[in-house]
């Protein structure tokens, strides 16, 4: 069963999966009828309700009681709006779907794919949203539940409730290539770059047919681009081509940042970063780049302050990050969070000139001369040409 499993797909899946296991016994008469049975009564009611007319606006009122006849007339209800569905009339769909939970308003399948007729067909997300919600109240441990309610979160821009009830919908429908590719999503979103991959790897290898496997190939092969200029150059053409058919997709723009910073195009791999964050706010890697171009090679720490914060909430010991928040509030005046933040960094990178240049300073700011002087001492040591030299030494002399 997949997660866009409609009414009529249940019943014809159970007819296959237990064809003459019963599906409904009756205590009255012992009338008993089969799965297989069963689904091909709903097929003869719905062809038989459509040669009479049932069809938008029409009011169906099913009064009986608790025998075979009501069941196999809701169905076959349901299964109209399917078949209506196939045949592009979704407004048909809809009020037949719609008709089906008058009649029991806790059937969870038909408010599924009410929502997603809501959703896909009628541009009306909040009413998507608000459905979904209730089939979740309605059965909360249900992972189709939990794959649809993410998925739309995730159509909602909410990535980190969206991985969560995505990973919940995974668990539970095991592998489902449709449900494996949105989880692999919603981690992207996030900047959890090999957990998507991972993830991504897992739809392929599923087996199963799906309409989107092409399109998990081709993040598998941009997304680890990012972090390889020299494999991202060569594959630039094909690169610009997709952001030309597609400006905002997320993997090309980001092998796009390392194409630019190869050829030294700071604004460019900016303006990449930027788009990037535009679209996932919170692509942790993305906000680790514009922080440091913003820092390092702008010289505008006022912008570089929101992504170096992000980055450093997603990478806590990452010394670049720490380095690059470091001398951001380090310009901004915070001479002790600096001098925390680089002291941490520069535990992990003895090598780095310009951090310890930077720490000496934050020393000096707070009057601490012993370690002001140990650090600039050694910025000057690693690199003796490098611009800050002539204000070290100035320090270094005044603290003589």
């Amino acid at each position: 069963m997949t997660p866009k499993s409609t009414l009529a797909e249940l019943v014809d899946d159970a007819a296959r999966d237990f064809r003459d296991a019963p599906f409904w016994i009756s205590i009255d008469d012992s009338t008993r009828i089969s799965h297989a049975q069963f689904a091909t009564l709903t097929v003869k009611c719905a062809n038989a309700l459509r040669a009479r007319g049932v069809e938008h606006g029409t009011h169906v009122a099913v009064m009986l009681p608790s025998v075979p006849a009501y069941a196999i007339t809701w169905f076959a209800l349901a299964r109209l709006g399917a078949i209506h569905e196939r045949d592009g009339a979704f407004e048909k769909a809809r009020d037949l779907y719609e008709r089906a939970l008058k009649l029991n308003p806790k059937n969870v399948s038909a408010t599924l794919q009410l929502a997603r007729l809501y959703a896909d067909r009628f541009n009306n997300a909040k009413k998507a949203l608000e459905l979904t919600k209730g089939a979740r109240e309605l059965a909360p441990d249900d992972g189709t539940v939990a794959h649809a309610l993410g998925r739309l979160a995730y159509q909602a821009g909410d990535f980190k409730w969206s991985l969560s009830l995505l990973q919940e919908g995974a668990r539970a429908l095991g592998k489902n290539p449709e449900a494996l590719y949105d989880l692999a999503w919603a981690h992207y979103s996030l900047g959890n770059i090999a957990d998507a991959e991972a993830t991504m790897q897992k739809v392929l290898q599923t087996g199963a047919t799906f309409a989107r496997s092409e399109e998990a190939r081709r993040f598998l092969a941009l997304s680890p681009l990012w972090n390889q200029p020299e494999k991202a150059q060569q594959t630039a053409a094909q690169i610009q081509e997709i952001l030309k058919a597609d400006p905002n997709y997320v993997p090309a723009l980001m092998a796009a940042v390392a194409i630019y910073q190869q050829q030294g195009n700071v604004n460019g791999a900016k303006l990449a970063c930027e788009k990037t964050l535009a679209r996932f706010p919170s692509f942790a890697p993305a906000n680790k780049l514009l922080a440091a171009l913003y820092a390092e090679r702008l010289a505008d720490y006022q912008h570089a302050y929101e992504p170096a914060l992000k980055a450093r909430e997603a990478y806590p010991d990452d010394p670049e990050v720490a380095k690059t928040l470091g001398i951001v509030v380090y310009r901004r005046g915070d001479f002790k969070r600096a001098a925390q933040l680089l002291k941490e960094s520069a535990g992990k990178r003895a090598t780095d000139a310009d951090l310890f240049y930077y720490l000496g300073m934050a020393h000096y700011q707070l009057k601490e001369s012993t370690e002001s002087k140990q650090a600039l001492r050694q910025a000057v040591a690693l690199n003796a040409g490098a611009k800050f030299v002539e204000e070290a030494n100035k320090v270094l002399a005044e603290l003589q």
